[in-house]
């Protein structure tokens, strides 16, 4: 009976981890990474846990490369536009 209170109390003890940090990941803290202490179901869910975020993680430095590219390329089309504008303006006043 001490025994099987034992092991209660350590899975209780893991669950509480894993609870505590999914719920400071949910809150924007992504760098939260739990230590998988058995290769057990919950060293399964820990595991997998880490791996999920940490491909949210490359996934959201991705996505802000990406944004920042997206960025460049509006300025620069933006410029181009401008450039052309000027240039047809110049040459439409030659052309006068």
């Amino acid at each position: 009976m001490k025994r099987e209170r034992l092991a209660l109390t350590r899975v209780r003890r893991r669950l509480r981890r894993i609870a505590a940090a999914t719920a400071r990941f949910a809150a924007g803290q992504y760098d939260q990474r739990l230590e998988v202490v058995a290769t057990d179901e919950i060293g399964q869910v820990e595991a997998h846990l880490n791996q999920v975020a940490e491909q949210l993680v490359e996934s959201m430095a991705r996505e802000k490369m990406l944004v920042e590219q997206n960025t460049r390329l509006e300025e620069q089309a933006r410029l181009s536009r401008d450039l052309h504008d000027s240039v047809k303006q110049q040459v439409f006043a030659l052309a006068v």
